[in-house]
């Protein structure tokens, strides 16, 4: 559910530290998704789109991106033109799409909450000292 992809974002975040921008964005990237059936969490919103959401300019957006892909929190899907779309069937439907795919922020919670712990229990330790 998109509560479940939202938690996990939120932890990642956490656990890797990320900075305003980046994190704002993955936020922004979660609340896009639609909780298709999928086996993939694709989402493709614009970049103007991500611009008024965020606030940020397009040139933070597209650093938020680098920064995302690095820590290897999304993965881009591209198109041929470069653009993120939605592929629909005769009927309409969407059955596939070109953006990013959100899946390895929910398959690796896991890691989120290990990380966490770990980081209290540093911090705890620093206390002590």
């Amino acid at each position: 559910t998109r509560k479940e992809l939202s938690a996990a974002a939120r932890e990642a975040a956490k656990a890797l530290g990320l900075r305003n921008g980046p994190r704002s964005v993955l936020s922004e990237l979660v609340a896009c998704w639609g909780e298709q059936g999928w086996e993939r969490l694709l989402v493709w919103p614009s970049n103007d789109y991500l611009m008024s959401r965020t606030g940020l300019s397009e040139r933070s957006v597209r650093y938020a991106f680098r920064v995302l892909i690095e820590q290897q929190l999304i993965v881009p899907k591209e198109s041929p033109n470069g653009k993120r779309f939605a592929v629909k069937d005769l009927a309409g439907e969407i059955v596939d799409a070109f953006g990013f795919d959100l899946t390895p922020v929910y398959a690796r919670r896991g890691e989120w909450a290990e990380r966490i712990i770990e980081q209290k229990q540093a911090q705890e330790a620093r206390k002590r000292a």
